[in-house]
């Protein structure tokens, strides 16, 4: 299709039709590329954009997904293409792997013009404002449109941003909002699409056959924002201590260590399980009686959604998206921030009621049947990127 006929596309409102050409950037930075075969277990934005982009093959367009590594190349995981681009990492003792430099912008922009839609996952790193530039120079035709999942570095980008009316400038054609509190900063400065929320296969997460033991569950990069030491706090309270079971990779040592001396003086049995497969982490979340997200900083929280999508109640903060993800009193609780005492009660109430297990968790699937499918969320996408090819 030539590029001064994308108006000319049309996309039904479940997002079939002719197929469109969607590029899925994520701004991260892989030293490993054996890492990339592992993606969406690694963290919750990766099994976002990973899975964004197969629902959306599934329903028939070229989606495909780049990431950010020392040699440039290609490879398919899944059935999902994943282009390699050649960069740097930028400030790497503030942003770690988050945010990526391409070292050959000519190769970078060559491999940008054969989409119609290039989809960025950070609003913060500076790549996705580079994506903006790179357009204007070069007078391509592509939409960028931009999702974020909570990222906070120090980068250009965000200082950038510090002014919302320059937001007006940026040439983002969209923002694509996980839920509505994501850009809710930028409604008047920047097109805010409706909120996508988060996803998930539930034809893979679902209940396993099996008597439901008495572990609570946290799934989740092991950082301090994630407020682990509420849980210990909160269970070291209870007469009958369960065990606390960790998944998720350790990307703070010195925090590992914090939750491990307190876990021992409190004398919560807590068990760090590392990465572990889809499977199963399925059978933790069909085996469990409570997934607990005690962080205030997420956007949505995926594994609320798997883990309602295999029938487990789930207890989180009252906090920024996570009311889009969980129905108080219907599909698990909502807790006030850093109350360790509320979550002392509703750990308890689960622990010693399994009717009220079964009632929660049902519904909990019934939820994600009914809007959090990654099928759901890629036809919202879908839906968007159709608005702004017109």
């Amino acid at each position: 299709m030539a590029p001064n006929n994308l108006a000319a596309k049309t996309i039904d409102r479940r997002g079939r039709g002719v197929n469109t050409r969607i590029l899925h950037v994520l701004p991260r930075f892989f030293g490993n590329i054996d890492t990339l075969y592992n993606l969406e277990r690694i963290g919750g934005a990766e099994r976002y954009a990973v899975n964004l982009c197969r629902a959306q093959r599934k329903l028939g367009h070229e989606s495909a997904l780049m990431v950010f590594a020392e040699r440039e190349g290609g490879l398919e995981v899944e059935g999902i293409p994943i282009l390699l681009a050649r960069a740097t990492r930028c400030v790497p003792s503030i942003n770690k792997d988050f945010d990526p430099l391409p070292m050959d912008l000519r190769r970078f922009a060559s491999a940008l013009i054969s989409y119609e839609i290039v989809h960025t996952h950070s609003i913060a790193s500076d790549v996705s404002i580079l994506l903006s530039v790179i357009r204007r120079i070069m007078k391509t035709q592509y939409r960028l449109m931009v999702t974020d999942h909570g990222w906070n570095g120090f980068t250009f980008s965000r200082v950038f941003q510090i002014s919302k009316p320059m937001m007006r400038f940026s040439g983002f054609d969209g923002l694509l909002p996980v839920t509505s509190s994501s850009f809710s900063a930028f409604a008047n400065s920047a097109r805010v699409f409706g909120p996508l929320y988060g996803g998930v296969d539930a034809n893979l997460f679902r209940p396993l056959n099996g008597k439901r033991g008495r572990d609570v569950l946290f799934v989740g990069r092991i950082m301090p924002h994630k407020r682990l030491e509420n849980i210990i706090r909160a269970l070291s309270s209870l007469d009958d201590k369960p065990r606390l079971i960790v998944i998720g990779p350790t990307l703070d040592l010195e925090y590992r260590i914090f939750l491990e001396r307190l876990s021992e003086e409190l004398k919560v049995d807590t068990r760090f399980m590392g990465l572990v497969s889809d499977e199963s982490l399925i059978r933790y979340y069909s085996s469990s009686t409570v997934l607990v997200l005690p962080s205030s900083e997420e956007l949505f929280g995926i594994v609320l959604v798997e883990a309602m999508a295999c029938e487990l109640p789930v207890i989180a903060h009252n906090a920024r998206g996570i009311p889009a993800a969980v129905e108080d009193g219907n599909t698990g609780y909502l807790v006030r921030p850093g109350d360790i005492n509320q979550l002392s009660d509703r750990l308890q109430s689960l622990l010693t009621d399994h009717n009220e297990v079964i009632r929660l968790g049902t519904a909990g699937r019934r939820r994600v049947l009914e809007k959090f499918t990654w099928e759901h969320v890629a036809e919202r996408a879908l839906a968007a990127y159709e608005e702004v090819l017109q």
